[in-house]
């Protein structure tokens, strides 16, 4: 809500001043905790098995978005601590990125895509 955005504003979480102005922001968030002790030398650490099970389903959501015909922007460059703070979000989580969301102001053409022996060795 807008309330919510001006919280994150006022407290510069967000380093694109142009991603407050979207109509939906998703702070994207995991637990490392929530996963069962790693098998050393079988499962990477949890850290990284969080963080990456975050990416899978952060990638679902954005291509889900475009089939809505809805544009989304990944933003890095936050204040990772601060925001787990203004939010109430709990200390063990990790929030390595938001995604803005909202309908795009322009219509995005679709680009030609490279020829098949461009790309595979």
């Amino acid at each position: 809500d807008n309330k919510t955005k001006q919280k994150l504003l006022d407290n510069n979480i967000i380093r694109d001043k142009w991603a407050y102005t979207a109509p939906v922001i998703i702070v994207c968030c995991t637990d490392p905790t929530a996963y069962i002790k790693p098998v050393k030398g079988w499962d990477d650490e949890n850290k990284t098995r969080a963080m990456r099970d975050l990416a899978i389903a952060s990638s679902y959501l954005v291509l889900q978005a475009t089939e809505l015909e809805l544009g989304t922007c990944y933003c890095g460059w936050i204040q990772r601590e601060k925001i787990k703070e203004v939010l109430n979000i709990p200390k063990q989580f990790l929030v390595p990125y938001i995604i803005t969301l909202g309908y795009p102001a322009e219509s995005i053409k679709a680009r030609p895509r490279k020829k098949i022996e461009n790309v595979i060795l």
